[in-house]
């Protein structure tokens, strides 16, 4: 693959975001072949002119957008990442047509839109989302679950019935305590995504290695005294006592340490339809 630009293909604008200053030419060139696909590369750059010859092995898109963001051109890899998922086969994700029919329709009825996409893209530092808010295409991970959350309540709470108005959402901390995300839980969520990404379809994916390097740190027990955890449980417990997934997620907890107490939680977690409730090895509570 050859992509050449020259003063009369491209306007001096479009050359200097290419040019590659001397000291930075090693830094390019390491960069360009650790891209994934890449088997060589020759960048030939003058005062004129500038070419990149890459020998790849089946380049992809997703490919591209890589090695553009490993330049630090967060503006073509967006582009490129963006294209990448308007083409997926797998159609897990919303594409542009979705997202720009959702958002058409919202202005046209006046609808209040919380435009989640926009909302993330803006909460990254380079405009991509990255594994620090989407764990790996559709789940997001508590921090830009409260992003939205947070988006939400901007549009619900100005026309909530008088009286009941707040004027301020809780803080990340804040709804932290109050869910349960314990130390014990963030492990649990990283452990399920390792556990995860190492069954199709993720295994083909190009960054896959990365993915399983990224999660396998947090998929370590974490070194939090099992006293916490539990005090951080009861005390959440405590203030919404009727919360189903809090003794669920409790009693998931409790299991290898005391399985009476386990049973009690999950049992207590059992749905208004008195729908089985189960032990973490398959024992029936309720």
């Amino acid at each position: 693959m050859v992509i050449g630009l020259n003063h009369r293909t491209a306007p001096l604008a479009m050359r200097e975001r290419f040019w590659i200053s001397e000291n930075r030419r090693s830094e390019v060139l390491r960069k360009l072949k650790n891209a994934e696909g890449v088997e060589e590369v020759l960048v030939l750059s003058t005062r004129c002119r500038i070419e990149f010859l890459v020998w790849a092995s089946e380049p992809t898109l997703a490919g591209i957008a890589r090695a553009a963001w490993k330049l630090g051109d967060y503006k073509a890899a967006r582009e490129h990442f963006l294209r990448a998922r308007d083409l997926d086969t797998l159609r897990f994700r919303a594409d542009t047509k979705i997202n720009e029919i959702n958002r058409s329709v919202a202005a046209s009825t006046r609808v209040a839109l919380v435009d989640a996409e926009k909302i993330l893209s803006d909460a990254a530092p380079d405009g991509i989302i990255g594994s620090d808010l989407i764990y790996e295409h559709v789940h997001m991970t508590p921090e830009s679950n409260y992003l939205l959350a947070r988006a939400i309540f901007a549009e619900i709470a100005p026309n909530l019935p008088q009286g009941t108005q707040a004027s301020e959402p809780l803080s990340e901390a804040d709804c932290d305590r109050l869910l349960a995300l314990t130390g014990y839980d963030r492990w649990r969520l990283a452990n399920e995504m390792f556990c995860r990404l190492q069954k199709a379809l993720f295994t083909n994916q190009l960054n896959h290695s990365e993915q399983l390097f990224h999660f396998a740190w947090g998929a370590e027990r974490p070194n939090e005294n099992p006293n916490d955890t539990v005090a951080q449980y009861q005390w959440a417990i405590a203030r919404r006592p009727d919360d189903a997934m809090l003794h669920l997620r409790f009693g998931g907890f409790l299991f290898p340490y005391n399985r009476n107490a386990a049973a009690e939680q999950i049992g207590m977690a059992q749905p208004w339809d008195g729908y089985p409730m189960f032990l973490p090895d398959g024992t029936q509570v309720r």
